[in-house]
Parts: structure tokens; sequence; C-alpha cells
């Protein structure tokens, strides 16, 4: 029988007649088809001994022998996660797959026109969905319609299901871990109604990944499983119950900023916002440069996260990686593309501590394919289509250098010319560039002159950048390797010629100093007060976990204190390279800090 029904959480539906209104019994009977479509896929004991068997090759091929104590501690993690498989796939076998197949079996009589003795109370309450509940003795079965995308959920309830209990050993340093505690709080983590971080997920990497964050007592749920399209999925709720979630307290959004604030993290969490609430795509294409032009990093986020997600923007540009929110249905996506996309996973992986990437590499036969993807990424060269195509927030432009005097033109054409008035807009909000349209064969063409890039240190920097790729990548004959160094030859002149010799790092000014003899690079900070000098060293020495050199000059009579940083410091840390490189007026040397 289907009655209409009015239903609360954590009760019992309550009857208000039969369903007789035919447009609604349709649905319903689509819902119910759909439910019985799932359940023919694979059952849920396929889906536990998947998980075993993963479990089983990983403890048995990939971690023994063992090689280091993180090998060891997570070999008894996995251990401790097949046992509760084990005992969950007896007891499912033992209580509740019989209810559940029998159910199966007479919601299938109703689909098929026949007298099913089963009730389905359906509650239309909602205006978003209808929302239909089985009761068992030891089983509900809930399956949702959402209304305005025809999408299907369909979830079954374990009644009278303990708690397992996992306690697990410190892996990791707290303090490596954090980056990732933080990407997982700002995305997919809630919090139970005692205060305890509370993860709720379908896939195994995940779960792993948050028995590792939260060393100690931890309670695994599993009373729920979500019956899908391909296969049923176990659902995973952890409580790490030693702990008191920040989550969109004061103290996060300190943190937050924090990792922004610094290029090092701010990188890393990216990325790893990416595995919990985004998307990493690896084009399809004829080779590299085809797959690289597809490709691309996204974020989804509710309008909560909106400011947030602008500022991580805003801190990607600046160390020249450029991304874009994009409006989509009621939430908003970060899409990172093409050679930005590339530039920040090598960046990740360049400054990610070792014990974290041999914990992720340990994930991947989970399903752990976000970072399958990212490493795929950092893996290609970035050059682009036709060896001579420069990336400019996003899209490719054909450089044009003059004969004569070696100066670069822009250009990059559509037959779309709302198109193209889009990329003009985009490059107007990223770079703030006004650009000249003309047209090429009848095409619509924008042109970035050689006088609006040198006035534009962005785009004059992503050039360099774009001729640097080229020429480490890409094959190209003699004659055009020598035009291209011309051009970033004067492109570099040009800056030095109007004296722009200083780069902001954190807040302080630092002096670009340029070994006369050698082309080396430098930076310098001079100072009055020596406890100033003090301050900007302990900064750097946390920042970039480099040393810089303290010293005092004279200068007219003077004493005045100096800190400098090396040429041979600043290539120890990858990110100070990149910031350097993308934003300073740099000698013709400047090649060697890439």
């Amino acid at each position: 029988m289907i009655y209409r029904s009015t239903c609360s959480s954590g009760t019992k539906c309550i009857p208000l007649g039969e369903l007789n209104n035919e447009e609604e019994l349709t649905i319903v009977k689509g819902v119910l088809n759909d439910f019985i479509r799932r359940t023919q896929m694979k059952t849920v004991s396929s889906s536990i001994t998947y998980h075993q068997t993963t479990l089983q090759d990983v403890i048995i091929n990939k971690l023994t022998p063992s090689q280091s104590s993180v090998e060891d501690e997570i070999k008894n993690v996995l251990i401790n996660i097949h046992k509760i498989l084990t005992q969950f796939d007896e007891i499912w076998r033992e209580k509740y797959m019989a209810e559940y197949e029998d159910i199966v079996s007479k919601v299938r009589d109703i689909v098929n026109g026949k007298n099913g003795d089963v009730d389905i109370f359906v509650d239309n309450s909602n205006a978003m969905t209808y929302t239909l509940h089985i009761y068992g003795n030891y089983i509900n079965v809930n399956l949702t319609y959402f209304k305005n995308s025809d999408q299907i959920t369909s979830q079954i309830y374990l009644k009278d299901l303990d708690n397992w209990h996992i306690n697990v050993e410190e892996i990791v340093n707290e303090e490596k871990l954090k980056i990732t505690k933080y990407a997982a709080r700002v995305t997919d983590e809630t919090v139970t109604s005692y205060g305890a971080p509370l993860m709720t997920t379908t896939r195994l990497w995940q779960f792993i990944l948050s028995l590792i964050m939260y060393p100690g007592d931890i309670r695994v749920n599993l009373n729920t499983i979500n019956i899908n399209k391909e296969e049923p999925l176990l659902v995973w709720k952890i409580a790490a119950n030693g702990y008191l979630s920040d989550k969109d307290s004061e103290n996060m959004n300190k943190a937050i900023q924090e990792i922004i604030n610094d290029p090092n993290s701010l990188v890393q969490f990216t990325s790893q916002a990416a595995f919990y609430d985004g998307t990493i795509v690896i084009g399809n294409g004829s080779d590299d440069v085809e797959r690289v032009y597809k490709s691309y990093i996204e974020i989804v986020f509710g309008e909560a996260k909106r400011d947030l997600w602008d500022s991580i923007v805003k801190a990607l540009r600046e160390i020249g990686i450029y991304a874009k929110v994009y409006p989509r249905e009621n939430k908003y996506v970060l899409r990172i593309r093409r050679g930005d996309g590339v530039r920040l996973a090598k960046l990740t992986l360049d400054v990610m501590p070792d014990e974290l990437k041999k914990i992720f590499n340990i994930l991947e036969p989970f399903d752990f394919i976000h970072w399958i993807r990212l490493k795929e990424l950092a893996s290609f060269n970035v050059r682009l289509k036709g060896a001579m195509l420069i990336d400019i927030g996003g899209y490719y432009f054909s450089p044009n250098i003059k004969k004569d005097n070696y100066n670069v033109e822009l250009r990059i054409t559509r037959k779309d010319k709302d198109m193209l008035m889009k990329i003009a807009k985009e490059l107007k909000e990223i770079f703030g560039i006004n650009v000249t349209i003309t047209e090429d064969r009848g095409y619509p063409q924008i042109v970035i002159l050689y006088k609006d890039i040198i006035k534009n240190e962005k785009v004059k920097e992503a050039v360099i950048r774009g001729f640097n790729e080229l020429l480490k990548y890409s094959n190209l004959d003699e004659k055009v390797k020598k035009k291209i160094e011309e051009a970033i030859r004067r492109l570099r002149n040009n800056s030095l010629k109007k004296g722009l010799k200083t780069v902001n790092i954190g807040g302080i000014d630092f002096t670009i100093k340029i070994n006369k003899l050698t082309g080396a690079i430098g930076l310098k900070v001079t100072r009055k007060d020596p406890s100033e000098i003090n301050i900007i060293a302990d900064f750097v020495k946390r920042k970039f976990n480099i040393e810089p050199t303290i010293g005092v000059e004279k200068d007219r009579g003077k004493i005045y204190h100096v800190l400098y940083i090396s040429f041979t410091e600043i290539n120890k840390n990858p990110v100070l390279r990149r910031v350097i490189y993308d934003v300073s007026r740099l000698s013709r040397l400047c090649k060697l800090i890439v």
C-alpha cells in the first residue's frame, strides 16, 4: 500500500490516507523502479568483499616488508579496518540481508503491477523533494526524488547496529597535518552534537586519512548504505572523540588566514580542498599539449564560503596562479585551468612534506583518484600547442617577435566575437590591462601591444615565464631560441631601465641586488633599528625555511643594520623562487632561478 504521509526526522511517518493521485503515483513508481534497477547492479556483500580484497592486497603486497614506522602504523590501521569489515559482513548476512532482499522483492512486485505486501510512506511536504520511506524490523529504506534535477538518492539504514572503536597511534606530526585538517574542515568535515570532528564519507581513502589525522580513540559507525547506480557504498561515519572541533570559529578563521598568507601552505590547501569538495580533470588528447589544454582543477562551495574563496583566488593570483570563481546553479565553482593547474600541482608536490606524500601514495589503491591526477598534472611539461603559445590568464596567445627590435606582441583569434569580448573582460579583471581588438582574415582578434606588455608587470612576467617554458620544454631550432632569448632580454632590460628594483614579500619591501660579475640575485633589507632586522630574520626563517645573513654597513658615516638573502638561499625555497621570478625586475641571468 502506498500512503500519503507526514514524516519527521527520527520518528516513523504518520499515514494520512492512500495515495490516489495518478501524477504522483507515476513519480513514486518511477522512483521505486530506479531503486530496483540499482539493486540489480551489485550486492552489498560484493561491495564489502571488494574493499576487503583491496585492503588485503595493500597490507600483504604494498606494506610488507615494512620500510618505516609510517608504513608500520598505517598497516595496523588497515588491519583494524579489515577486521571491522569482516565483522560487518557477518552481521549483515546474519541479521539484515534476508529482510533487505525481502523488501526488494516486494517493491519489485509493486513496480510490476502486483500487490506487494509492503507499506510505502510518501512525504511530499517539501517543495523540492518527494521522499519515500519503507520500514522493516531491522532496516529502513529512504528514497528521495529531487524535483528540479530529476536526481534520486537511495539509502538503507540498519537498526540496532553497534559502533566500532579504533585506537590509532600518531603516524605523522600534527603540525604536518595542519593544512590537511583545515582542507577537510572547510569542506566535508562537520561536528558531532558534543563538539567532536565528524567525517561522513563513502570513500575509503578519506576514511583512512581521517583516522590518521585524529590519532587516539575513534568511533566508527556503519549504519547507512548508499545504493548507488553502479554499486552499494558503505557510509563511514568517523567521530574523533578526543578532539574539540574549531569549525567556523574565530580560531579556524585565523588559522586559514595564516595558511593563505603563506604561499607554501596556500598551494597545498587549495589542492587538498579539491580532494574533498572538488575534482581534478586530466584532458583527453593525442599528446601532453592537448591534455594540458583540456585539464583543470575545480572546487565547489556555497555562499557562506564565498568571501574565503575570493580571498584565496586573490592570493593565488599574487603568486602567478590564475583562478576564477563561477556561479553554478545554487553554488559556486573555483576553477584553475590549463597551465595554471599544472603550476599549482607542481608547487604542491614541491612543498608537501614527504611523510604526507608517502601516506597519499599508500592510499592510492583505495580510489584516491584526485591524488593520482594531481601527480599526473604535475608531471606535464608546460609547453603549449604549436610549441609557440604563451599562457596569459589561462588563454593561449601567439607571440609575435619583431625582427628589427625584438619587441613582443601577443595575439589570440576566435570565430565567436562574444567569446573574444569575454576573454578581453577577464584579462581586464585579472591583469587590469586594456587590449586592442582587430580583425585577422575576417576573424576578430585580441592584440596585446608591446607598450601595454611592458606597462603591466604581471603580463610581462607571464610572457617571460612562458618564453622560459618554451625554451625549456620545446624542441626549437637555434634561430628561434636566439630570437626568444633576445625578446626575454629586452623585456628584462626595459624593467631595469625604469628603476623597478624592489619586491614586496609578506608586507616587507626587499631591495633586489644583482651581482655585476655573475648576475646572481640577492635580496636586502636595511634598517636603523637592529631589533627590526631580528624580527624580519625570524619571519624569513619561519616562512621560507632559509637562513638570511645579518650584518652592518656604513653609509655617509652612519651605521645601518642589514639583512641579506643570498642567491643560494633563494634557490632553496621553490615558492620563494617562483615569487621572485614572477614579480621582480631581474637581470639577464633570471632564468637561473626558474
